[in-house]
């Protein structure tokens, strides 16, 4: 006869029968809400949109966005890029920071938009001006509306030094670069040229450098109207975070 002997695992799992009432017991142990009432969600901007309209919708997004969050750290580059305006507006041949990073941009729009010899002449132009408007779609996306101010910052310094490198067409005096060798051709004196444009060299400028000044006010205004919101509905002593946000 054989004896079957039912042997236990020496380790044995157990798994809640309940997770739900566990994870519940311990957020009120600890202090934290487990989740919010319908009721008391926010409503997403497309319902704000639809309730009130674009602007309206937009401005209440953006200040519960601020709500609870530190403005101290946004100072520093709301002053900064008042310094490149500045230093664009006394030195049309001003260089900021941002020279290496256009400059490369620049050069890779000639590839990007090689597809004909205009195109390819007007493609570094263009793309170092989407650059900065993809990158406010990016924060746009993300609701993250200091991070657009920062893009307006971003496009207004290309577009400054759009309008030196136009403002060149006709004298050619600017140092120029090319990434694929050779005899480098001056873009703008190759566009304007193509077109019989060259004597309107000027009144191309002048429109850049408006739209340089144009994306630097609206970049310092919606900079300084998310930080002066932060101050007015940061958080206070003691409260933490969710609560400023939340009202609760």
């Amino acid at each position: 006869m054989t004896i079957t002997r039912k042997t236990r695992s020496p380790i044995r799992r157990r798994y809640p029968e309940d997770s739900d009432e566990i994870a519940r017991r311990a957020c009120e142990e600890g202090g934290v809400p487990l989740g919010v009432p319908a009721d008391e969600l926010e409503p997403t901007l497309r319902e704000r949109i639809a309730e009130r309209g674009l602007v309206a919708a937009i401005v209440s997004d953006a200040r519960d966005w601020c709500r609870g969050r530190w403005w101290i750290p946004r100072v520093p580059v709301i002053l900064f890029f008042s310094y490149l305006w500045l230093q664009h507006a006394s030195e049309p041949t001003y260089r900021s920071i941002f020279q290496g990073l256009n400059l490369g941009i620049h050069e890779l729009g000639h590839f990007v938009f090689g597809f004909g010899d205009i195109p390819a002449a007007l493609g570094g132009s263009l793309l170092q001006c989407l650059a900065p408007l993809g990158a406010m779609a990016m924060f746009a996306r993300q609701r993250d509306y200091f991070a657009i101010s920062f893009g307006l910052g971003w496009l207004a310094t290309n577009y400054f030094e759009l309008a030196t490198y136009v403002g060149d067409a006709v004298k050619k005096q600017l140092p120029l670069v090319t990434p694929g060798g050779g005899e480098p051709i001056h873009d703008w004196n190759y566009i304007l040229g193509n077109y019989g444009w060259l004597r309107h060299t000027e009144s191309v400028a002048g429109l850049h450098t408006f739209l340089g000044h144009t994306c630097m006010v609206a970049c310092l205004s919606l900079g300084g109207w998310i930080a002066w919101t932060m101050i007015r509905t940061g958080v206070k002593p003691g409260t933490t975070t969710r609560t400023a946000r939340t009202g609760r």
